[in-house]
């Protein structure tokens, strides 16, 4: 992983006036002044989390404020969030500028702006912004350093237990959906990470493996979170089975990018082209116990998952989880089906008899 400079030099800013960026897009302009340059990722990447980044700014400005007037504003917060300054601090700061440049903003507007920034920097839904839709799982930061919030909320320890709970390698997106009938559904909150929805019919998937990717050392993600959340994805889209080119896996790979595409069809941004480049994981890294910020809910969604019983025909046939009970299973179908086509060809037999002796009784009919 490659560590990112958020750091705000004044040459950084000068680099990214809004003022002088031509016909560049807010989602680009935003994405540079909260994450810097991603060298190390391809263009098309980046573009993702621009999207994210340009959805954020909708449901704070609602159509009504112009970026270029919030600039300024939100490179101060940026700033100040990765200073770890308190919110209580980064609001009064913020309150005095506007006082001193004669500007009308309340007490709530003030901070939705320091929630949008916030939102910039994590890919968290921190607070609630106006015009928000999917107002599912949220954050709270009322007061403290930003980075500290963060990690308080995903720092809790595990407290469902899983008895000789195996996570095999069967155990993936596909299965869910095709074997268990639970959708999957792409999501930008890293808190919605892996939670069932929806009468537990929906799961919720972190996309974003390129910012998990760049986090290093000055992240605000609690050490090895980034780390652990690819190692899910990894567990649900292992590269070897989605990202290859073999022709025994070109099921899954048209399921994905089926997948993908109607996501952005629905809410109109991509997903994360690596999401099936995080690599596999071998054997001992598929125990629950190796799991500590996503063991819980691997553990709910797995136990989901198991006790879910097929309904149709191509659930059934993609369902080999129980061998034995699969094979069980084809063979009764198979000999059920042959009797079946034994007795309807008895009956056509014995029909067409009749008839003969019929017709041999009734020759001019």
């Amino acid at each position: 992983m490659n560590p990112m400079n958020h750091t705000i030099t004044a040459q950084t800013r000068e680099g990214i006036d809004c003022h002088n960026q031509g016909d560049e897009g807010v989602g680009h302009r935003l994405r540079k002044i909260a994450r810097g340059n991603w060298n190390s990722a391809a263009e098309s990447r980046q573009r993702v989390y621009e999207t994210y980044c340009q959805t954020q700014w909708n449901y704070y400005a609602q159509g009504r404020r112009k970026f270029e007037h919030h600039s300024h504003e939100t490179i101060e917060i940026i700033r100040m969030i990765q200073s770890n300054d308190a919110k209580e601090s980064i609001l009064t700061q913020l309150q005095n500028s506007h006082q001193a440049e004669q500007k009308s903003f309340s007490e709530h507007s003030c901070r939705h702006m320091i929630d949008f920034a916030a939102r910039l920097i994590i890919p968290i839904n921190i607070g609630t912004l106006p015009n928000e839709v999917n107002k599912r799982r949220h954050l709270k930061w009322d007061t403290g350093a930003l980075k500290d919030c963060v990690n308080e909320y995903f720092d809790e320890s595990p407290v469902l237990t899983f008895e000789r709970l195996r996570l095999p390698k069967a155990f993936d997106a596909w299965s869910l959906c095709k074997v268990g009938g639970i959708k999957i559904r792409f999501t930008d909150n890293l808190a919605d990470h892996l939670l069932l929805v929806e009468d537990d019919a929906i799961v919720l998937i972190f996309h974003h493996v390129t910012y998990l990717e760049q986090q290093g050392q000055d992240s605000q993600l609690p050490p090895g979170l980034a780390e652990e959340t690819i190692k899910t994805i990894a567990l649900l889209f292992p590269q070897a089975e989605y990202g290859g080119s073999k022709k025994s896996t070109r099921k899954k790979r048209a399921w994905l990018s089926k997948l993908c595409k109607n996501h952005e069809n629905e809410y109109g941004c991509r997903v994360d082209e690596c999401v099936n480049r995080c690599g596999g994981l071998p054997a001992s890294e598929r125990q629950i116990e190796r799991f500590r910020f996503w063991r819980d809910r691997l553990g709910v969604l797995k136990q989901t998952y198991d006790e879910t019983t097929p309904s149709t025909i191509s659930q059934w046939w993609h369902d080999r989880r129980n061998g034995p009970q699969w094979f069980t299973f084809w063979v009764a179908g198979v000999a059920l089906a042959l009797a079946t086509l034994a007795l309807f060809l008895t009956v056509v037999q014995a029909v067409e008899g009749a008839l003969q002796v019929f017709l041999a009784y009734n020759p001019k009919s």
